[in-house]
């Protein structure tokens, strides 16, 4: 059938969607991210464009499917800046 199915994994992505959907105030969600930003190696939340990338990546590799991207500044690696 020739679909291509793969999926992003990101790390800490400030956003809206948890203020829009009423789950955080504006000043919680700036904390909440603040928060996660040292649990990445690269010591940092990433940005949408940055996961813009790797989506933009997976539509062009035409003979990738079945794959799952992690797209998290390092923090599955466990090290963090604590």
């Amino acid at each position: 059938k020739q679909v291509r199915v793969n999926c992003i994994i990101p790390g800490g992505i400030p956003t809206e969607i948890n203020i829009r959907a009423g789950v955080f105030t504006e000043a919680e969600s700036d904390d909440k991210y603040a928060s996660v930003a040292p649990m990445h190696a690269l010591g940092r939340n990433g940005t949408s464009e940055e996961i813009a990338e790797a989506v933009e990546y997976l539509a062009r590799a035409e003979w990738t499917t079945g794959s799952s991207m992690v797209v998290d500044g390092g923090m599955q690696l466990g090290v963090s800046f604590f």
